[in-house]
């Protein structure tokens, strides 16, 4: 079996595994290091296979074993692949992927630091995106306006796609996403962010193959995917690989891009193994990708960028210290979640009392409602929720499940997700929604949304809040779908719709943040918000009018009052 190291020569496999300390002679097959087998510290440690010693520790072997195909390995010792040179570009996918350590006790094992995967600035990735490139910005659907970055999307070095991903998490049918979603949200940014030149916008689902090949047909010769951690990158790349039996293609030493040029001279009985070979690394862990990797396509060059840190209030929440595992698993593997929730919408019944009755999902955060008030919520995160008297009852019950698990099983131990980090009030912080009439979605950074309905007659008896762990956002907005359901009305009966988000009544909204003894939250939420909108005069509304006669009263268009968002 021969590689081609950097200068183009083919050695055989044996020399190259017994030298691999020399030069570095492949990246990892997940993340995309450099691998190297000096420092067990450092990034892409990786151990070269090898007939079984003595010395080698059970550690070793199970990494050899799930990580590396033995067996192949002995079986391809005398075999002979082709190598990619400058005069013969072809592919075999004869060859093994290797994985550094650190991917394999991820992928295997489920064992990972998460401070091995850092994210990298968004300073630091635009420094390997050419001027004038085509980048797809990718933002889950279910999260907006979260993920969105406005200073990149009005760059006018680049050329900007955004690319709205997970929709199916949100939206329980594919015919709204062509064109009606599309120019909802022309129509948004183009009020909101002072758009003159409007951007391609495109919502897919990779899960449910939804505008997958409209997407790759949009891309242009070299598309850069730029997004935060687990926002859906690689995952669509395994997409588009499965569908048009793309493959990696990689640099040599002299940072020279090797691209295969006689991809179809493939002639394989086992193009399964082969594609599953060419996929990228994916992992509920974000930042998995710690490096550029580009991969061919249909005649396209699309280049897996690391997720990017952008200097938000969460930078350094790692969702590891306060949730467990399975849980945390659940929550970002959105292909795991049942499509029926979408479509169906069940919900949960929830009072308010004057206790402080709390609706929580595993502990991860607390909603309490006004006095009196019955909602019904539904929920698009994970787990069992549950309704305690108060959030210390919540709290308490959750500390005696996880004392439990070492002892005997808790009756309530199911709808506990959360670590002994967040059994402590003083881990949450208190954010207060301004007010609303109808329904609306309540949406959590990281972790998902629910929708919220207060049902029976209106009457106004205090104001929702949520508590969640301290530095994570929450923003709320219209039901996404039904907004779009309405426009799609509106563009059947009238092409010529033009203004579906009217500036006055605005989307979405921050919460507002509160010091947990503050006795009257809605004249504390006023001077906030005069505060936020004093660099943006024309969007301030009713600050001269008394609050309390305005949420008194149920009006035929919600007023909205306090909703501010500032991109």
């Amino acid at each position: 079996m021969l590689y081609l190291i950097g200068n183009g020569t083919s050695i055989p496999r044996r020399t190259l595994l017994r030298s691999v300390t020399a030069f570095r002679f492949i990246n990892c097959n997940s993340c995309g290091v450099a691998l190297q087998n000096k420092d067990t510290h450092e990034k892409g440690y990786y151990i070269t296979p090898k007939i079984k010693q003595k010395e080698d520790t059970i550690q070793d072997i199970k990494y050899l074993l799930f990580s590396q195909d033995v067996q192949a390995f002995h079986e391809s010792q005398n075999a002979e692949i082709k190598s990619v040179s400058d005069d013969h570009s072809k592919l075999s996918h004869n060859h093994n992927s290797f994985i550094c350590k650190r991917c394999s006790d991820l992928l295997y094992q489920n064992k990972y630091n998460v401070k091995d995967f850092n994210s990298v600035s968004l300073s630091k990735i635009m420094e390997k995106v050419p001027k004038q490139s085509r980048i797809m910005l990718m933002a889950p659907l279910n999260e907006f306006p979260f993920h969105i970055n406005r200073k990149l999307l009005l760059d006018k070095n680049y050329k900007p796609t955004l690319v709205l991903t997970k929709s199916d998490q949100l939206i329980s049918k594919k015919s709204l996403l062509p064109k009606v979603l599309s120019h909802f949200f022309q129509s948004y940014f183009k009020i909101n962010m002072d758009l003159k030149d409007p951007f391609p916008i495109i919502a897919i689902s990779t899960k449910k193959k939804w505008n997958i090949s409209t997407l790759l047909s949009m891309m242009g010769k070299e598309s850069y995917l730029i997004g935060n951690a687990n926002v859906g990158k690689s995952t669509l790349i395994n997409s588009l690989i499965k569908s048009y039996i793309g493959f990696k293609i990689y640099f040599d030493k002299r940072g020279k891009l090797i691209k295969p040029k006689n991809f179809d001279s493939i002639i394989d009985t086992d193009m399964n193994s082969f594609i599953k070979d060419q996929e990228a690394g994916v992992s509920y862990v974000p930042n998995m990708t710690q490096s550029i990797q580009p991969y061919k396509i249909s005649n396209k060059i699309i280049y897996d960028m690391p997720g990017y840190s952008d200097g938000s209030v969460n930078e350094n929440i790692h969702l590891e210290s306060m949730i467990n595992k399975d849980w945390l698993q659940r929550i970002r593997k959105t292909e795991l979640q049942s499509p029926k929730r979408v479509k169906k919408k069940p919900y949960s019944t929830f009072t308010g009392t004057e206790n402080g009755s709390v609706y929580t999902v595993g502990g991860i955060f607390y909603l309490k409602a006004p006095p009196n008030s019955i909602n019904k919520i539904t929920k698009y995160i994970p787990g069992e929720p549950k309704i305690f008297r108060d959030m210390d009852k919540a709290l308490q019950v959750f500390q005696e499940c996880l004392q439990a698990r070492t002892i005997s099983s808790h009756p309530l131990t199911k709808y506990c997700g959360v670590l002994p980090e967040l059994c402590n009030k003083d881990k949450f912080v208190r954010y207060v929604i301004p007010p609303f009439q109808g329904s609306i979605e309540v949406v959590i950074k990281d972790i998902g949304h629910i929708l919220l309905r207060p049902t029976g007659a209106y009457n106004f008896t205090g104001l929702y809040e949520i508590w969640v762990p301290r530095g994570i956002e929450v923003c709320i907005r219209d039901p996404l779908e039904r907004t779009i359901e309405l426009l799609n009305q509106h563009y059947l009966q009238d092409k010529t719709v033009t203004s579906p988000c009217p500036k006055d009544l605005p989307l979405i909204s921050s919460t507002y943040l509160m010091p947990n003894d503050e006795p009257d939250p809605l004249s504390k939420m006023k001077s906030m918000y005069i505060e936020r909108t004093s660099h943006d005069l024309m969007n301030q509304k009713h600050i001269n009018d008394n609050a309390l006669d305005i949420v008194s009263k149920l009006h035929s268009t919600p007023p909205k009052l306090y909703w501010y968002y500032k991109w």
